[in-house]
C-alpha cells in the first residue's frame, strides 16, 4: 500500500485526512467491511472510537461506540496488552458464553483481526479489521500491513506528544526569561538572533 511508505513523513497539520485516507486504502485492500481504531485511556478506564472506515452499505458504529468502559474489553485487553493480535475468522465458532463472542455480537461483527497499538510495553489502543456480512479469514499479509500501520500510528502519536512538550517548554522558558532582569538571548547556527528577553529590549531598544 503506497501510503504506508509516506507515513513517516506525514504532515501533522493534515493528520486526520491522512489517517482517513490510509484506513480506506487498507480496508479496501483487505476487502473488509469496516476498519476501526480505538484509543485507550487506561487511567480513566475508557476506550474512545477515534477513527472508522466503512465499506459501501456498511453501518457506522462510531457514534454508538464513541466512548466505552474498558471493562467491556476486559476479555481481549489481556491478550492485546501482551502485544498479541486477535484473529477470529468466524465468531459463531466461539463458545456461546465467550465474552469476546458477546462483544463482537454487540457490534454485529462476524470476523475480526485486531492489532494492539503498543507504545513500548503499554497497549494504548487497538486497530481492527471487521467483516459483518459473512465470515472472512484475514491473511498474514493483511495482518502484517495492519501491524506496520499500528506502529506508524504510535510513532505519530509520540511525535505529537513530543512536539507538545517542546512547545510547553518554550512557553515556560519565555515566561521565565520575560520576568528576569538578566539579559538572555538565543542564536541560530548562522548567528542570527532567534530570541531575546525583554530586559535586552528595555536596555538597548531592540526587539526579537
Amino acid at each position: 500500500i503506497p501510503i504506508l511508505l509516506n507515513y513517516p513523513r506525514i504532515n501533522l497539520n493534515h493528520l486526520e485526512e491522512e489517517i482517513n485516507h490510509a484506513i480506506k486504502e487498507i480496508g479496501e485492500f483487505s476487502k473488509a467491511d469496516r476498519l476501526a481504531i480505538f484509543d485507550y485511556d487506561i487511567k480513566n478506564g475508557f476506550a474512545y472510537y477515534s477513527y472508522e472506515w466503512c465499506a459501501k452499505g456498511i453501518e457506522s458504529k462510531k457514534e454508538d461506540l464513541a466512548k466505552i468502559p474498558l471493562k467491556e474489553f476486559a476479555s481481549w485487553i489481556e491478550i492485546l496488552q501482551k502485544g498479541n493480535p486477535i484473529n477470529i475468522p468466524n465468531a459463531d465458532n466461539l463458545e456461546i458464553n465467550s465474552p469476546i463472542r458477546q462483544l463482537l455480537a454487540s457490534g454485529k461483527v462476524i470476523s475480526l483481526l485486531a492489532i494492539p497499538l503498543m507504545d513500548q510495553n503499554e497497549c494504548i489502543g487497538v486497530i481492527g479489521l471487521e467483516s459483518v456480512n459473512k465470515p472472512h479469514y484475514f491473511t498474514t499479509i493483511e495482518q502484517d500491513i495492519l501491524e506496520i500501520f499500528a506502529k506508524l500510528l504510535v510513532n505519530v502519536k509520540n511525535r505529537i506528544s513530543n512536539e507538545l512538550k517542546i512547545k510547553e517548554s518554550e512557553i515556560k522558558y519565555r515566561e521565565i526569561t520575560e520576568n528576569m532582569s538578566d539579559m538572555v538571548w538565543t542564536m541560530n547556527l548562522d548567528f542570527s538572533v532567534s530570541f531575546c528577553s525583554s530586559s535586552i529590549i528595555k536596555i538597548f531598544g531592540y526587539s526579537s
